[in-house]
């Protein structure tokens, strides 16, 4: 009920009743739930972001606060408020999570890429460094750090994780 019943990336005529706001939340179009149920992940692809929340035994989400509350492609001066930066990011789709709860993956349709990120035990993400942060159809300029190549990630929509977490499995649109 009231404002725990949803949350919006800004106030709209058109959802009458929804005042709870929330950063990088701009063409929200995947949710995951972390296996021990207390956070929450948002794709968001018009954002190029990921927004992250607790989550209350209740269900009620809370967008976690500062920098750990969403993670956007490069320096956005889109999102106010969101100055976590991460690489491949751009069109981010779809985010998985590993059956551990240490692992979360982002899919990332005009990056065509997965971008790679570890979990810390209060649900915070954290890309990883270097090449395991990111794995990109092909090498981009526009995607400095993201120097690690994979095939058939063009347009890159969807991403899972095998039940017992050794695999993650990616479907991309553009691939040929």
């Amino acid at each position: 009920a009231g404002t725990a019943g949803c949350i919006v990336n800004e106030p709209s005529a058109d959802i009458t009743g929804c005042t709870n706001t929330g950063l990088a939340l701009n063409g929200a179009i995947s949710v995951t739930v972390s296996p021990d149920g207390a956070s929450v992940y948002v794709a968001s692809r018009a954002s190029d972001a990921v927004a992250v929340f607790d989550r209350a035994g209740d269900g009620t989400l809370t967008q976690k606060a500062g920098t750990a509350g969403c993670i956007v492609n490069g320096a956005s001066t889109d999102i106010t408020g969101c100055a976590n930066t991460g690489l491949a990011l751009d069109g981010a789709n779809s985010v998985a999570m590993s059956s551990d709860g240490t692992s979360a993956y982002v899919a990332s349709y005009y990056s065509n890429a997965v971008a790679i990120f570890d979990r810390a035990a209060d649900g915070t993400l954290t890309q990883k460094a270097g090449t395991a942060g990111c794995i990109v159809n092909e090498p981009h300029v526009d995607i400095t750090g993201c120097d690690n190549t994979g095939l058939a990630l063009n347009g890159a929509t969807s991403v899972t994780v095998s039940p017992d977490g050794t695999s993650a499995y990616v479907a991309s649109e553009t691939s040929h």
